[in-house]
């Protein structure tokens, strides 16, 4: 009653993890968070962010500035969190066509495990590389550097360059007429099941420096 003892005092910015199940009522009561929607994820949102489920995606026109010759370096970078439901080969984000012409560039999963890889194709000849593993419910910076001075491919894992690169010699002219995609193949086939926080294309090979000034801060919003 009023100014009674309250019975049930819900304060939601208790929360603080995205991958909340529940939290404690100010009165004391477990607080469950459900979503019975088939394909919508059940998650806390405790900072500006977007979430992918079954068939959510976002689309960007093409653009000379999103397309790389056989001599143009650049990074990709995608702040998110994976949830448990993501699919065999699901888009993380992609600069290429469908699944009859993949010239361009993209992260996605790899089938049957939780880790992405990142790919390079150029129509006749393709280069995956990556697989770094990524646990279910963890936020994470991951990204792809290519560098055409020295004609690698590296992979980074919250800020952190990987040990190995690959040889992309064999690689050339990078460039489509396509949209970039994030959530999605263009072809409206493996969709992304994810929470994004942030997405980057730069159009040079970044530092180790600034690869993790870059995901410190994107952790910060995770």
């Amino acid at each position: 009653g009023i100014d009674g003892t309250p019975v049930l005092d819900v304060d939601c910015s208790q929360i603080t993890s995205g991958d909340a199940e529940s939290f404690t009522a100010l009165t004391g009561q477990t607080v469950s968070i459900n979503r019975s929607t088939s394909g919508r994820k059940s998650v806390a949102v405790v900072s500006p962010c977007w979430l992918f489920g079954t068939d959510d995606y976002m689309e960007v026109s093409d653009n000379a500035l999103l397309n790389f010759g056989a001599d143009d370096s650049f990074t990709v970078l995608v702040a998110y969190r994976e949830w448990a439901t993501w699919p065999d080969n699901g888009r993380i984000i992609d600069k290429r066509g469908d699944i009859n012409d993949l010239t361009g560039y993209g992260l996605h999963h790899a089938k049957t495990s939780t880790s992405w890889t990142a790919s390079l194709d150029d129509g006749p000849n393709v280069v995956y590389y990556g697989k770094q593993a990524v646990a279910y419910g963890e936020f994470t910076t991951v990204g792809v550097l290519v560098d055409r001075t020295a004609q690698t491919l590296s992979t980074t894992d919250n800020g952190a360059i990987g040990t190995g690169a690959t040889d992309i010699s064999s690689i050339g002219d990078l460039t489509n007429p396509f949209p970039l995609r994030i959530g999605r193949l263009a072809s409206g086939t493996f969709y992304g099941d994810f929470e994004l926080v942030a997405a980057a294309v730069f159009r040079r090979a970044l530092t180790s420096g600034e690869l993790e000034t870059l995901s410190t801060y994107f952790q910060s919003r995770g």
